[in-house]
């Protein structure tokens, strides 16, 4: 039924574990934190700022969900307006001011449809956030690469609705996108929806590899094969597959490889 949106922050605690004759174990739990973006606008408080700040700096991945049809309409006409691309790239400023362990940036151009249609190159896409958000991969992300990995991975929202135009706000900006379904009965077709989660899990299992590599607790896991099984699934699911898919490693492979 979806998530309805809410204008505090809220989050969500998803666990992986199984289930034996002893109960339920849960080896690795994710917790995602959405904030809503009105936190980072100029006229919110410090203390919320401060509090958004702390997230990301606190997080092992931070998600930019970025709207595609503002950073591609009209050559960016309306992205500083809808994707608040500076006050995104000064809150990662600040919070990638010290760097202790290795953090993933996964940039997710959603409502992808209308440029990723037959016979349009998904480069054009990745080009895109890299101008867009050549300020943040230049002065933020690249100085610390060693512990920083970023990637693109677009999405198909819904994979049958493309732009058709917009509404004007009283100030020149977009007040809505007019959408359209590709044809009449059209079914939903999104596509491309699990490869955040899959660079996502892919980056954790590595570091969680790394971290055990070496350490007592690590060789003694590995000598009684606990959790081999889930590390195992989760290492499938994770295996980035590049063949016919719309992503790009941008930096910090290194982060990404087991």
């Amino acid at each position: 039924t979806g998530i309805n949106a809410t204008e505090a922050p809220r989050d969500f605690t998803f666990t992986l574990g199984r289930r034996n004759w002893i109960g339920k174990r849960t080896p690795l739990e994710l917790e995602f934190l959405d904030i809503p973006g009105g936190y980072l606008s100029s006229q919110t408080t410090l203390e919320k700022k401060r509090y958004y700040t702390d997230a990301v700096a606190g997080s092992g991945a931070t998600i930019i969900v970025v709207d595609t049809i503002a950073l591609m309409h009209n050559h960016g006409k309306f992205n500083e307006q809808i994707n608040q691309v500076k006050d995104v790239t000064a809150l990662l400023k600040n919070a990638y001011k010290n760097i202790f362990y290795p953090k993933l940036v996964i940039f997710v151009p959603i409502k992808c449809e209308t440029y990723l249609q037959e016979g349009k190159d998904y480069e054009d896409i990745i080009n895109a956030i890299k101008i867009a958000y050549d300020d943040l991969l230049k002065n933020c992300l690249s100085p610390v690469v060693l512990n920083i990995a970023a990637v693109i991975a677009p999405v198909k929202t819904v994979g049958c609705v493309i732009y058709s135009g917009y509404e004007k706000d009283p100030y020149g900006g977009v007040k809505n996108w007019y959408l359209r379904k590709t044809y009449e009965d059209a079914p939903m077709k999104r596509e491309y929806a699990d490869q955040p989660l899959r660079y996502l899990l892919r980056f954790l299992l590595c570091q969680y590899l790394k971290d055990q590599k070496g350490s007592i607790w690590g060789n003694l896991n590995d000598i009684l094969g606990r959790n081999e099984d889930l590390k195992s699934a989760i290492e499938r699911f994770s295996n980035i597959n590049q063949m016919n898919v719309p992503s790009e490693i941008l930096q910090g492979h290194h982060l990404l490889k087991c």
